[in-house]
C-alpha cells in the first residue's frame, strides 16, 4: 500500500499548525520533509511551505510578498489531482484564491483578523483538509 501525505505525522502537524493560523511554524514542520521528498510529492510540499509564507508575510502587512508567494505556490499545486494523496487540493487552491482576491481589494486589513483562519466564510472548515 502506497503512503499517503496525510499518513505521515509531519506533515499532519504542520496541517494543524496552518489552520490555527501559525503558519510560520507550519512552514517549518513540512521543510524536512520537503527536503527529502521527490516528484509530485516535493512539488506539493514546496507549494504549501510558499503558501504558508505567504500567509506569515500577510499577517506581518507585506501583501506584496505575500501575493508573489501565493502565485508561485499555487502554480506548484496547479497540476496536481484536486484531490491528491488524500488532500483537497482544489479546495485548498479555492480557498487561498478567494482569500487573496478578499485582501487585494479591500482597504486596510488587520493583519490577523483577516487570515483565512479567521476569514468568515472559513470558520467553519479547516484550509487544508482531508480529500472524501
Amino acid at each position: 500500500m502506497v503512503k499517503r501525505i496525510f499518513d505521515d505525522a509531519a506533515f499532519r502537524a504542520g496541517v494543524k499548525l496552518f489552520n490555527h493560523g501559525d503558519y510560520f511554524a507550519a512552514h517549518e514542520a513540512w521543510e524536512e520533509l520537503w527536503l527529502s521528498a521527490s516528484g509530485d510529492t516535493r512539488h506539493f510540499l514546496q507549494g504549501l511551505i510558499q503558501w504558508a509564507i505567504a500567509l506569515y508575510h500577510f499577517q506581518r502587512g507585506n501583501l506584496n510578498g505575500a501575493r508573489k508567494l501565493f502565485h508561485s505556490g499555487d502554480a506548484l499545486l496547479t497540476p496536481l489531482a484536486p484531490a491528491w494523496q488524500g488532500v483537497c487540493v482544489a479546495a485548498l487552491r479555492q480557498d487561498m484564491a478567494s482569500f487573496l482576491a478578499e485582501v487585494s481589494h479591500g482597504g486596510e486589513h488587520d493583519p490577523v483578523a483577516n487570515t483565512p483562519r479567521h476569514g468568515e466564510s472559513l470558520r467553519q472548515k479547516p484550509m487544508i483538509r482531508r480529500a472524501s
